[in-house]
């Protein structure tokens, strides 16, 4: 009696289990991929997606003929616009700066016996207080503000869309078919914010293809 209830039970859970994981075997899915960036060929879009779905536990087939299921992504990448979203500015700022000038005992610094002095000569100078050089020159800082302007260019956010036809099919029928238009902003380029959309459009396949497979 105790082994009939038990047996009764794994059947139990033998369906239930079945019910939420009903596909036993891996799909084998063929995918034709044709992705364009502006005019370009996207040829990164077909790896990443092929990649998805591995993780998922798809198996990608070279062709059409060993697959079950054949996933055909066609899909374009357009500019749409772009908006400010930080405006040009400009500010000023001081930054000082010491002039050391090495000059004639006999002289000052205005003179036209004034010269500009480097490090290596300064310090020269400093270490020989007591020589016939330290006698013969002296040496004078002085100290200059300098006004400097500054402009800090205008900042965009870039926005692309990503128009895709996405079907789904097996040997005998159309499984899923959609039409997407997926919108992405990025504040480098059109370019940028198109790799976001790409990487929507994956995620948004991911989220609804496997669902349409026939369960096995």
């Amino acid at each position: 009696m105790k082994r009939n209830i038990f047996l009764l039970f794994l059947l139990q859970f033998s369906f239930m289990l079945h019910a939420q994981y009903p596909y036993r075997s891996k799909p084998k899915v063929y995918i034709e991929c044709n992705v364009q960036e502006f005019g370009k060929l996207d040829k990164a879009f077909g790896v990443q997606l092929a990649n998805a779905l591995r993780e998922k536990g798809w198996i990608i087939q070279s062709s059409a003929d060993k697959a079950e299921y054949i996933l055909t992504v066609e899909a374009e990448a357009r500019e749409y616009t772009k908006q400010v979203t930080k405006a040009e500015t400009t500010y000023t700022y001081h930054k000082r700066r010491d002039t050391v000038l090495i000059v004639d005992a006999t002289s000052s610094a205005n003179s036209a016996d004034a010269m500009s002095a480097n490090m290596g000569e300064l310090e020269m100078g400093n270490n020989a207080m007591n020589s016939q050089y330290a006698k013969m020159h002296k040496t004078v800082v002085r100290d200059t503000v300098i006004t400097q302007a500054h402009t800090n260019p205008v900042a965009f956010m870039y926005f692309t869309y990503m128009d895709a036809h996405v079907t789904l099919s097996d040997k005998e029928e159309v499984l899923f078919e959609d039409f997407w238009e997926i919108k992405e902003g990025h504040t480098l380029s059109y370019e940028e914010a198109a790799h976001v959309a790409s990487k929507r459009t994956i995620e948004k396949i991911l989220n609804i293809v496997p669902s349409k497979i026939k369960r096995k």
